[in-house]
């Protein structure tokens, strides 16, 4: 698995500053399951899975709209006109 998501197209480029790119290689995210009003899942009394992490390469990521840019732009600090 890993040989074909070497072999799959990634995220584009990221610009992060002064002619520096970020490759996008692994997102994680830490999330609440919850049902459609966003209320914790419960079961027996004991919220289910709080705090889950899931794990996505940059090839799982391609050819999705991800607004990428304005998040990296939010990471480092940068504002759209630098």
């Amino acid at each position: 698995m890993e040989n074909e998501q070497e072999n799959t197209p990634e995220l584009g480029l990221i610009n992060i500053g002064g002619g520096a790119f970020c490759r996008v290689k692994k997102v994680k995210v830490l999330c609440d399951i919850t049902d459609a009003d966003g209320n914790m899942l419960e079961n027996g009394g004991f919220v289910q899975s709080p705090d889950s992490i899931i794990e996505l390469s940059g090839a799982e990521l391609a050819g999705l709209e991800l607004p990428v840019q304005t998040v990296a732009d939010k990471i480092y600090g940068l504002t759209s006109g630098e």
